[in-house]
C-alpha cells in the first residue's frame, strides 16, 4: 500500500468547501490502496462563526488520531497579534491595523518559518524523520502549504502534488492588489515548478495554471458531493405545505439577488394566492440581504427566513426539504454548489442565463477572465446533462416558471424533479480517481524520462514519423517515461507538401498528458518560403524557394531561428520544470539534433542522435558539393557532443561512421507496429479477383513500367487472366495515369488509384490485396517492407536479375558502391514473407499460379516466420536495454 502525506489546512470538524475535498481523501485513499497522513490544525469550533478561524486550540502540542483508514495529525494554533485583537475586540475595531498585522504575515511568511500555520511545516517535518511516504500533496488556498511540501519534497526526496481547489496569483480577490498579485506570481512560480504534478477542479483553472506554470502535468479532479452526508436523505420530504425555494452559501454582488426577489415580491402583490418560502442557510452576508428585505421588500418578510450557522450536515437535510434549489450564475466556472445540490434530487432554479440586469452585474463586479476553449455554461451543461432543474433565462421567465411551479406544488405538493446521471461526482468515486493517479506517477516515478525531440509525427502521415511514434507509444512497457516534443500539425490540405508547410492552430506550446506518455505540441509559423508554396502552389517560383530554404536552412543553425524553434523553445520550457535522464533526437530534419546538442550543454544532460537516414551523406544531396560539405561541417561539429548514435540499418551506420569519427552507433531497423497485425487479421482478402497492392512512395530506380508490361503483356498471352493493380497514397500517380493510357491500355480500369490516408487505414486496405508489390531497394531495406511483414499478404519483390529494371538502376540508383547486401532478398528470406522475382517471365508465371491459387482456395496463403524481431516494440525494447546500458556505464 502506497502512503501519502497530506497538508491541508481547512479539514474537519471545521467544515468548509476546502475542507470536504481533502477529508474525502482521507476516508477513502485507503480502500484504494493508499494509506493517507493528514496533517491539518485543530479546530475546536467554539464560536461557529468565523471567529473559529483565529481561536487558539485547546491543546499545545500536536494531537494524533490512528486507525486503518489513516491517520490525522491535529497540529496546535497559535493566534497571531492581529487574530488575538480580533478575539478580543471583535471584527470592527482596529481592522487596518490588523489588515497590517496580517499583510506582514502574509509576505514574510513566504521568507522565513512563521506565522499560524508553519505548526503543520514543523509537525509534517518531524514525522518524515522517522516514516517513509510516496508522495506528499499540498491542498490550496493557503498557498503556503505549496511551499511547505516543496521544502518537504526537497529536504526528504520526496516527489510533491499541488492541489489547486481555487487560483493562486489569478485569484480575483488579487485583483486590485498589485503588490500581493505579484508577489504571488513569484513565488507561485518559483515553488509550484519543483512539484511533480498538478491537480486542479476544472478546464478553466487548469488553463489559467497552465499559462504561468509552462510544461507541467495538469490532471483535473472535480469537485463533488459527500455521500456521508446523505445518510436517510431520500426519507426527508419535500415541503408539502408551501412552494419552498432553499439556498445555501455565499451571494457574490454580481449575483441578481435584487431582481430575483423582486419578481417574487411581485407575484405576491399581484397574486393573493401565491404561496412561497425562500430559506437562506450560511450566507457569508446575512445582514446585508436582510436589510434589502427590509427596505425593498417589505411585502415578502414574513416568507423570507435567514438561518444562523448551521452544522453542514443540517444545512444539506434543510435543503432537502425544499421544492427547489435556488443557484446563481457563476458563469465559466461551475462552483461547488451544484454538487451539493444534485444528490439531493430537488429540482436547480438557475437564474439566469440571459438577464439585462444580471449582464449588468457581471459587468460591473463579475471580475474572472474569460477563457476561450473552456465552456461559457459550465452549470448550464450540468445541468442539462443531468437533468436536474430548470435554466431560467431571465426575471420574465422567472415570474412565468415560479407561478408554473407553484401550482404543481398546490395540485401534487412537491415539484418533480428526474436528477440522473450524477453518481460520477460522488467523493468516493473522485478519491478512486486521484488514487489511481497517485499510484500511476509513483510508478511513472520509478520511470527513467527521456525527452524525444521529433518534427514529423502523427497526425501528419510519414514514415518519418512512425518511429519516434513508436518510443511515445512502447517506451513506458520498458522502464522509460518518454516527453515527445514536435511540431502542432494541422492536415488542412489534401496534399502534403502544403500540409508540411501550413501554419498551425496554437499560438502556444500545448501539453497534452497521456496514460503513460507526454505529448508537447508546439506551434509553427510557415518561414516565406512555405508561405509561396501556400499561397501559388508548387510550380510557381520553385527555383526562389528553393534558394530561400537553403539560405534558411543554414540560418537555422547559425541564429537559433526558424520555423521549427518552437521546438527548441517547447523542450527548454519543460527541462526548467522537469528532469529528465536524456535527450532523443530523430532526424530528418537534423536540426533537431544541433538543438539537443543545445539542451544537453544548458541542462547538463547527454542526448542521442538517432539518424533515420544520413545527413551529409544522404543521396539526395550527392551532387550539390556547397550543401553536401557545409551539412558535414555540421554534422561533424554538433555530433562531436552526443552520448552515441542509432540508426535504421548497416549501410547507414558506415555512412555516418566516415564522418562521425569515434562514436558508438547501434543499428536499430525501422519495424512495424504489432497492433496493426491484429487489425489486419481481421480483414478478409478479395476473391472475386486477383488484387496486388502497393502503398507509399516511387522512386526513378523502381521499375514500375516494367512491371506494368509485364502485366499487360501476360492479358495478351493468357485471356484467362484477370488482375486489379491497387496504388495507395503513392507520388507520381499522373505519371503513372499517363502511362498506362498510352502504353498499356489493355490494363485499362485494372489500375486503381486510392488516396493518401493515415498509416492504420491504409494497411487496412491494403490487407484487402492477395499480393503486395515491393520494388527493389537494392542495399536499402526501407520501411515498406515491414509494414507489408504486419498485413500478412505474399510480397512479390520485383527485380532481382531482370535486364531493364537493372538498366532503371544503373541510371538512377544513388548506391554505387559495389559488392552490397541486399538487405530486403534477406529479410523475405529469413520471415518467408513472399517471393524474389527474378525477371518478367518469373513475375508472369507467379501470377499465373496466384490466380489458380485464389481460384481454388478463395486467398491466397503465407507463411510468415520469424517476423517479431522486426516489431517496432521489440525495436523500442532494444533501445530502452542499450540506453540503460551506455546510462550505467556514464555514471
Amino acid at each position: 500500500m502506497k502512503k501519502v502525506l497530506i497538508l491541508a489546512y481547512d479539514f474537519p470538524p471545521y467544515i468548509s468547501v476546502g475542507a470536504l475535498r481533502p477529508y474525502s481523501w482521507y476516508k477513502y485513499f485507503a480502500e484504494n490502496g493508499i494509506y493517507p497522513v493528514v496533517i491539518t490544525r485543530q479546530w475546536d469550533n467554539k464560536y461557529r462563526n468565523k471567529l473559529d478561524y483565529v481561536a487558539p486550540s485547546n491543546n499545545r502540542e500536536p494531537v494524533i488520531e490512528s486507525d486503518k483508514q489513516g491517520t490525522i495529525i491535529r497540529t496546535p494554533y497559535f493566534p497571531n497579534f492581529a487574530n488575538k485583537l480580533m478575539l478580543k475586540y471583535g471584527d470592527s475595531r482596529f481592522s487596518l491595523f490588523r489588515r497590517l498585522i496580517s499583510a506582514y504575515y502574509v509576505f514574510s511568511q513566504y521568507l522565513f518559518y512563521i506565522g499560524p500555520k508553519s505548526q503543520l511545516l514543523f509537525a509534517a517535518n518531524e514525522y518524515l524523520k522517522k516514516n517513509k511516504v510516496d508522495c506528499i500533496i499540498a491542498t490550496g488556498e493557503p498557498f503556503i502549504l505549496f511551499k511547505y511540501a516543496s521544502l518537504l519534497s526537497k529536504k526528504f526526496n520526496v516527489p510533491w502534488i499541488a492541489d489547486y481547489r481555487d487560483p493562486w496569483s489569478h485569484n480575483i480577490t488579487l485583483q486590485n492588489n498589485f503588490i500581493l498579485r505579484k508577489w504571488s506570481l513569484v513565488f507561485e512560480k518559483k515553488i509550484v515548478k519543483s512539484s511533480k504534478l498538478i491537480i486542479t477542479v476544472s478546464d478553466y483553472f487548469k488553463i489559467q495554471i497552465s499559462s504561468l506554470i509552462k510544461n507541467k502535468e495538469i490532471k483535473i479532479v472535480q469537485n463533488g458531493f459527500d455521500s456521508e452526508f446523505l445518510k436517510d436523505i431520500d426519507k426527508i420530504q419535500q415541503a408539502s405545505d408551501v412552494l419552498t425555494i432553499g439556498f445555501a452559501g455565499t451571494i457574490y454582488k454580481y449575483h441578481p439577488i435584487n431582481s430575483f426577489l423582486k419578481v417574487v415580491s411581485e407575484l405576491k402583490e399581484k397574486n393573493r394566492d401565491f404561496k412561497i418560502q425562500i430559506n437562506f442557510f450560511g450566507l457569508n452576508n446575512p445582514e446585508e440581504l436582510i436589510e434589502i428585505i427590509n427596505t425593498k421588500f417589505q411585502n415578502i418578510i414574513d416568507f423570507i427566513t435567514v438561518y444562523q450557522k448551521l452544522p453542514y450536515e443540517e444545512v444539506i437535510k434543510e435543503l432537502a426539504r425544499s421544492n427547489l434549489l435556488l443557484l446563481f450564475n457563476y458563469y465559466q466556472i461551475t462552483g461547488t454548489k451544484i454538487f451539493d445540490y444534485l444528490p439531493l434530487k430537488r429540482a436547480i432554479l438557475f437564474c439566469y442565463s440571459n438577464d439585462e440586469e444580471a449582464l449588468r452585474l457581471k459587468e460591473k463586479y463579475y471580475k474572472t477572465p474569460e477563457i476561450k476553449d473552456v465552456s461559457a455554461r459550465p452549470q448550464e451543461d450540468l445541468i442539462r446533462k443531468t437533468n436536474s432543474g430548470f435554466i431560467v433565462e431571465n426575471a420574465a421567465h422567472l415570474s412565468t416558471l415560479l407561478l408554473q411551479l407553484s401550482e404543481e406544488h398546490r395540485q401534487n405538493k412537491h415539484v418533480k424533479c428526474n436528477t440522473s446521471d450524477y453518481e460520477s461526482f460522488s467523493r468516493t468515486i473522485l478519491a478512486k480517481q486521484l488514487a489511481d493517479i497517485i499510484i500511476g506517477e509513483a510508478e511513472t516515478s520509478q520511470k527513467k524520462k527521456v525527452l524525444v525531440l521529433a518534427y514529423e509525427f502523427p497526425p501528419f502521415p510519414t514514415v518519418g514519423g512512425l518511429r519516434a511514434y513508436s518510443w511515445l507509444k512502447y517506451f513506458n512497457e520498458f522502464g522509460f517515461f518518454p516527453v515527445v516534443v514536435t511540431r502542432n500539425w494541422t492536415n488542412n490540405y489534401k496534399d502534403i507538401k502544403k500540409n508540411y508547410s501550413s501554419p498551425g492552430n496554437i499560438e502556444k506550446e500545448k501539453v497534452n498528458d497521456l496514460p503513460n506518455a507526454t505529448l508537447i505540441n508546439a506551434p509553427y509559423y510557415p518561414n516565406i518560403a512555405n508561405k509561396m508554396l501556400l499561397k501559388y502552389g508548387d510550380k510557381r517560383f520553385r527555383f526562389l524557394r528553393k534558394l530561400l530554404s537553403a539560405f534558411l536552412y543554414f540560418y537555422e543553425f547559425l541564429f537559433n531561428k526558424g520555423a521549427k524553434f518552437p521546438i527548441y523553445k517547447a523542450a527548454d520550457n519543460y527541462l526548467k520544470n522537469n528532469k529528465v535522464e536524456v535527450i532523443l533526437a530523430t532526424g530528418d530534419p537534423f536540426i533537431l539534433f544541433s538543438y539537443a546538442s543545445k539542451l544537453s550543454k544548458k541542462h547538463g544532460i547527454p542526448w542521442i542522435a538517432d539518424y533515420r537516414d544520413p545527413w551529409s551523406q544522404d543521396f539526395s544531396i550527392e551532387k550539390n558539393y556547397v550543401f553536401k560539405i557545409s551539412s558535414k561541417i555540421l554534422e561533424k561539429g554538433i555530433l562531436r557532443s552526443a552520448f552515441f548514435i542509432t540508426t535504421a540499418q548497416e549501410l547507414y551506420r558506415d555512412k555516418i561512421s566516415t564522418v562521425v569519427k569515434g562514436k558508438k552507433i547501434y543499428v536499430l531497423p525501422n519495424g512495424y507496429d504489432p497492433d496493426n497485425v491484429s487489425l489486419n487479421s481481421e480483414v478478409i482478402q478479395k476473391k472475386d479477383i486477383l488484387n496486388i497492392g502497393f502503398i507509399g512512395t516511387v522512386y526513378k530506380w523502381n521499375p514500375v513500367e516494367v512491371f506494368l508490361f509485364a502485366v499487360s503483356d501476360l492479358f495478351k498471352k493468357n485471356p484467362g487472366f484477370d488482375v486489379q493493380i491497387n496504388f495507395y497514397g503513392i507520388n507520381y500517380q499522373d505519371e503513372i495515369e499517363n502511362m498506362v493510357d498510352k502504353k498499356f491500355s489493355a490494363l485499362g480500369n485494372k489500375v486503381v488509384f486510392h488516396p493518401r490516408i493515415e498509416q492504420s487505414g491504409a494497411l487496412k486496405n491494403l490487407a484487402e490485396n492477395n499480393l503486395l508489390l515491393l520494388f527493389n531497394y537494392y542495399a536499402y531495406s526501407g520501411t515498406k517492407i515491414f509494414d507489408y511483414l504486419s498485413v500478412k499478404r505474399k510480397i512479390l519483390l520485383c527485380f532481382s536479375e531482370d535486364a531493364d529494371a537493372e538498366l532503371l538502376k544503373n541510371k538512377y540508383y544513388f548506391e554505387k558502391k559495389p559488392g552490397l547486401i541486399n538487405q530486403q532478398e534477406i529479410i523475405l528470406e529469413e520471415t518467408n514473407g513472399g517471393i524474389i522475382i527474378k525477371d518478367k517471365l518469373h513475375l508472369q508465371q507467379v501470377l499465373i499460379d496466384a490466380q489458380k491459387e485464389l481460384i481454388e482456395n478463395g486467398k491466397i496463403e503465407v507463411h510468415e516466420t520469424d517476423i517479431r524481431k522486426y516489431s517496432r516494440k521489440d525495436q523500442v525494447k532494444k533501445l530502452a536495454e542499450i540506453i540503460n546500458t551506455e546510462l550505467k556505464k556514464n555514471v
